[in-house]
C-alpha cells in the first residue's frame, strides 16, 4: 500500500515491489496494468523507458525519505526519459488509472 501523507490519500492499495535488479529491469514490460515500486540501494540517476508496456504510466521518483522530488504524469509508450537534477532511492511506477495524478512534488509518501 501506498498512501500520500501530504493529502490523506491511498495512491495505491495493491502493488508489487521490485527490490531485485532482474525485477527492475523487466519492470512492466508484457505485462497488464498494475503498480509497480523500486528501490535501490543507493540513491541514483534515473533513466527509464517504455519499450514493450503498452499503456501510460505516471512515474513518480522519491528520495530517501519517500517525499516526491519528481513527477512524470504522461510517461507515453515506447519512449525514454531521464532525470538527473536529483538523485532517487524509490520509483513508482502507476499504471492503474485510479493512482494517477494523486501526488505532487514535496508530498511525502509512506510505502507499506
Amino acid at each position: 500500500m501506498i498512501v500520500n501523507k501530504t493529502r490523506g490519500m491511498a495512491v495505491s492499495l495493491t502493488e508489487e515491489k521490485a527490490y531485485d535488479n532482474f525485477s527492475q529491469v523487466l519492470g512492466l514490460m508484457f505485462s497488464k496494468k498494475r503498480n509497480l515500486v523500486m528501490k535501490f540501494d543507493n540513491p541514483r540517476a534515473v533513466s527509464l523507458h517504455n519499450v514493450f508496456v503498452f499503456h501510460q504510466l505516471e512515474i513518480l521518483l522519491l528520495d530517501k525519505n519517500q517525499k516526491v522530488i519528481a513527477v512524470n504524469s504522461k510517461f507515453k509508450p515506447f519512449t525514454f526519459w531521464n532525470y538527473k537534477k536529483r538523485k532517487a532511492t524509490y520509483v513508482i511506477e502507476l499504471a492503474k488509472e485510479g493512482s494517477k495524478n494523486i501526488c505532487r512534488i514535496g508530498d511525502q509518501l509512506e510505502i507499506k
